[in-house]
């Protein structure tokens, strides 16, 4: 500013107001006013400097807080997802339910949006109580399914009830074609090896085939309700004969699981 005022007085320009001084310092002294308005643009800049640092460092702050709460499930394989009486369902072993939930959803996603199936899981369906983004809902069947599934096991082992060569069989084909069909991502993200998916096939074999077993000798005059239909996770027999049985719960990072996101896309 300085040197440009001086251009001004070294040409002579008419009606200048440099014009009868030979210095900036002389300007100065002669009209303070100019001192305080140079002293506000400092000050002004000062502030906006301020203001630039304050807002990037709320920026980095709030990524290391977002990144510190967001959750990444490879970091918990060994923790508990879902508590079944004195037993821990693991986080590698209820990916073998995330991998084929997400896996079969997320062809309805393609199916809606090929370019975008992110858009098909953050869907909100209003149905009452019963409404929930689509993610939570693939959530919420992923855990009915594995609790139906180790709880019917439960129930056959406590009972004597075992496996058939034919069982063991139908589930050495379901861990192939479940192996099949995962991705490397999948794998990596749940731990999940082929002998744990093998042993994950074997239990839920014991589960359909002893509801089968159950569902072929129980007595279901009682109700004119479908026995297959009772027999489900929100079924009256399963709630009041098999679950009502047993303490469940769900994991403290249960509900951090954001289905859509973990194996696919």
């Amino acid at each position: 500013m300085y040197n440009d005022l001086c251009k001004i007085h070294n040409t002579g320009q008419k009606g200048s107001i440099m014009a009868s001084y030979k210095t900036y310092e002389e300007y100065v002294k002669k009209d303070p006013g100019a001192r305080r308005s140079r002293q506000s643009v400092h000050r002004s800049i000062q502030m906006g400097t301020f203001l630039i640092i304050v807002c990037c460092f709320a920026v980095v702050i709030s990524a290391r807080i977002q990144h510190r709460n967001s959750f990444v499930y490879s970091d918990h394989q060994e923790e508990t997802a879902i508590n079944i009486d004195d037993y821990g369902v693991t986080f590698k072993q209820f990916g073998y339910y995330v991998i084929e939930t997400e896996r079969r959803i997320n062809q309805e996603a393609l199916a809606y949006d090929y370019d975008n199936p992110s858009k098909y899981w953050k869907l909100y369906l209003k149905s009452g109580e019963q409404s929930a983004y689509i993610s939570t809902l693939a959530r919420e069947e992923a855990y009915m399914e594995c609790v139906v599934d180790f709880l019917y096991a439960d129930e056959a082992i406590a009972n004597n009830y075992g496996l058939t060569d034919e069982d063991r069989k139908a589930a050495r084909k379901e861990a192939d074609d479940f192996i099949s069909l995962m991705t490397e991502r999948a794998r990596t993200v749940t731990g999940l090896t082929d002998e744990d998916i093998y042993n994950m096939a074997l239990r839920k074999q014991l589960a359909t085939s002893y509801a089968n077993y159950l569902l072929k000798n129980t007595d279901w005059s009682d109700n004119v309700l479908s026995p297959s239909s009772r027999m489900n996770y929100n079924g009256d027999y399963f709630q009041d004969t098999i679950l009502a049985a047993h303490k469940v719960s769900k994991g403290s990072h249960f509900g951090s699981i954001k289905f859509g996101t973990v194996t696919v896309n």
